[in-house]
């Protein structure tokens, strides 16, 4: 599967389908972090500190990015000054 092929199958889902994909990735990301940081350490010699941090870090995102799936997006609205 490309990432072209991706995000087009990506932009047809609805709103809490992508949340709940995007939570249940998180749920897997943070059940497998001492494994997914060990495997990034060995690959690229980091320490296990600064790759637990990276991994704890996709779980934020993973889980800020499905919270703004139920955010109205793209539009503001102007209010009138009452000063």
């Amino acid at each position: 599967l490309t990432a072209s092929v991706a995000q087009k199958e990506w932009k047809l889902r609805a709103p809490l389908e992508r949340a709940k994909l995007m939570l249940n990735a998180m749920q897997l990301v943070e059940r497998d972090k001492e494994e997914l940081a060990a495997l990034e350490t060995l690959d690229t010699g980091r320490p296990i500190r600064e790759t637990l941090f990276d991994v704890d870090s996709v779980v934020s995102c993973l889980q800020y990015y499905a919270g703004l799936t139920s955010s109205i997006g793209g539009m503001t609205v102007d209010l009138p000054n009452r000063a």
